[in-house]
């Protein structure tokens, strides 16, 4: 029984109890977007009277007459909706700002807002600001924030999910320049998994089962096996000769002295057993003698010309 638990105990602790895999609870992804557009000037720089920021041409400040944003937000795998806020803010190289213009409309599903930020009058409102503060503006940006406060609606279940995406739009005065900063567009992945725990098995019975079987198993085995060994250790120093007398007192005979005839025939007999299984067959005692000269007893059985004597070195 310990070596059978030892080998389910090795086999089930060299395994692990549970295989861990992760299942998709659900996946979506949202996209955020600007477009921006610069209005100019009649000049004959451009061919076209609107210029894409992202055409990679240096666009002159002198030249743009306002500017266009057009922003576009969508969730792409499960159903949405909430509120867009839009904030433009004209913000100084130190640090500080100001908000210029703001827009706020609400979306299912997907959205598309778009304000115009005329350049002329942001330029001068700055230069207003600088004055105030005795700055002479030579260059800042116009920073377009977009907040959103969306829900997924994922089967039954509804749950936040908020956004913010920004670019800023530089203008440097001294340059005379006006770029786009930051990224465009943006495409931003949402998933949600959970750990599931598979049992694993052996011989059809999962591991815990298994580990706890073995330990059982071995502790009960190792429990036998050192009473097993107290046991054979107490009898193997116990006499045999008086367990022979305690099982058998009952047709046991104690003399204190046996006349021996000359002409009877004498037997001897190794096993008491033997010498019992005499006693039942004849119908006699069995008979005890300690002779004064050896300190051994001598059980014997007498019948008529024969005794049957137990060899008790033996």
């Amino acid at each position: 029984m310990a070596v059978v638990g030892g080998v389910f105990g090795v086999s089930a602790y060299m395994r692990e109890p549970y295989v861990v895999s992760q299942e998709l609870l659900y996946r979506y992804s949202k996209v955020s977007r600007y477009d921006i557009y610069f209005y100019m000037k009649p000049n004959n720089i451009y061919e076209t009277p609107i210029v894409v920021a992202e055409s990679g041409l240096p666009i002159y400040l002198s030249l743009v007459n306002g500017v266009n944003v057009s922003y576009s937000y969508r969730v792409d795998g499960v159903r949405s909706s909430g509120s867009i806020r839009m904030a433009v803010f004209l913000r100084h190289p130190d640090g500080w700002s100001r908000k210029y213009l703001e827009k706020t409309l609400n979306f299912t599903g997907s959205a598309t807002s778009s304000l115009y930020i005329n350049i002329s009058d942001a330029v001068s409102t700055m230069d207003v600001l600088c004055k105030q503060v005795g700055l002479r503006l030579t260059a800042f940006s116009i920073t377009i924030a977009t907040y959103i406060e969306g829900t997924v609606h994922i089967g039954s279940i509804s749950r936040r999910d908020p956004y913010n995406h920004s670019i800023a739009i530089a203008i440097d005065l001294g340059r005379n320049r006006i770029a786009l900063e930051g990224t465009p567009s943006i495409t931003v992945p949402v998933e949600e998994k959970r750990n599931v725990y598979i049992k694993q098995s052996i011989l059809g019975m999962d591991i815990e089962t298994l580990r706890i079987l073995s330990t059982s198993m071995a502790s009960a085995g190792v429990i036998a096996t050192a009473i097993l060994a107290i046991a054979r250790a107490k009898l193997s120093t116990r006499d045999p000769l008086k367990d022979f007398e305690s099982r058998y007192q009952q047709i046991i005979v104690t003399a204190s002295r046996i006349p021996m005839e000359g002409g009877s025939k004498t037997v001897y007999i190794r096993n008491p057993n033997e010498l019992i299984k005499v006693a039942r067959l004849l119908e006699k005692p069995i008979i005890k003698y300690v002779d004064g000269s050896n300190s051994q007893p001598i059980y014997m059985v007498i019948d008529r010309d024969t005794t049957y004597i137990l060899e008790v070195g033996s």
